[in-house]
């Protein structure tokens, strides 16, 4: 009998969710067409109340969540408030909270957060991996990329990825990576390496973009400073000035698909770098004047 009832729940909360799910979905098919959009996300329960109401089938409703959570995931990339991004870390720790040892919900959970602009949250989860799996390498590394790649500490990158490489899954050339870290040279290396990983493993467009954007900088910043070293071999070796890029020989092409130049900083970087540094300086530029009026004001 109690085999009988419990079926019987679980066939009535599947197609519960099926049709919840459907109509969400077919809500948001008409909202999308729509020519301005307005991005509601249904209420969430806290993960305690979803635990107790998931009477006993706590996988079973895990993976409701996630996949709701990752079929709304464009909406809340394109929302882009405070709103949408704490409505998709509820969704995130009521998964954890009903299934705390699936490694998908860290594992893709810490990225999107990082998509979101959320590092905070995206080293939550993956310090919540780190307590719920402690013999997966992955989420002590991608807290050392985190502190690398979005905060600039690179003690504190340094010391997740040596946590990292003494797990004894951790792939061997991690340990080479602790080494390398200590260089700036090796820090980027590091650093495009993982970025490659996690872009083949993104699991929508949105964080996909994301990566790699990252990852073409990197690229840029590595081959622009092989360009300057060439040139300052090149002027040692002729005892003059370098006047085109040129005269170095062959170029390397450019990750964003622009061309080289050499800027009237002395730096040698892509014309769409450029574009990025003069409209950032420009911003700095006007911050201050408008702080200098401010004052005299």
């Amino acid at each position: 009998m109690r085999s009988f009832v419990q079926t019987t729940l679980l066939l009535c909360a599947a197609l519960g969710s099926l049709w919840a799910a459907h109509g969400v979905q077919v809500a948001v098919d008409v909202s999308r067409r729509a020519e301005t959009e307005e991005h509601q996300f249904g209420f969430l329960p806290s993960p305690v109340a979803m635990e107790v109401a998931s009477l006993g089938y706590q996988n079973l409703v895990a993976d409701f969540v996630w996949i709701h959570g990752v079929l709304q995931f464009g909406d809340v990339t394109e929302a882009g408030d405070e709103e949408s991004l704490t409505w998709f870390r509820a969704m995130l720790d009521t998964v954890i909270k009903l299934e705390p040892r699936w490694r998908t919900t860290y594992f893709y959970g810490g990225g999107m957060l990082g998509v979101l602009r959320d590092t905070e949250g995206s080293d939550r989860i993956y310090l919540a991996g780190m307590k719920a799996l402690p013999e997966d390498h992955h989420f002590p590394f991608s807290l050392a990329m985190n502190a690398y790649l979005y905060r600039g500490d690179h003690e504190e990158a340094v010391a997740y990825l040596s946590k990292a490489a003494d797990l004894a899954s951790a792939p061997p050339w991690y340990r080479t990576a602790v080494g390398a870290f200590m260089h700036k040279s090796g820090q980027r290396r590091t650093a495009i390496r993982y970025l490659k990983g996690q872009l083949k493993l993104a699991p929508s467009d949105a964080e996909r973009e994301f990566l790699q954007s990252k990852l073409l900088r990197l690229l840029h910043e590595e081959l622009a400073e092989g360009l300057e070293e060439r040139r300052d071999a090149w002027e040692a070796t002729s005892g003059r000035s370098l006047e085109a890029l040129k005269q170095l020989g062959e170029l390397p092409p450019e990750p964003f698909g622009s061309e080289w130049l050499m800027s009237i900083d002395g730096s040698i970087r892509s014309k769409h770098m450029e574009q990025i540094v003069i409209k950032r300086e420009k911003f700095i530029e006007r911050g201050m004047l408008t702080r200098r009026w401010l004052v005299a004001k």
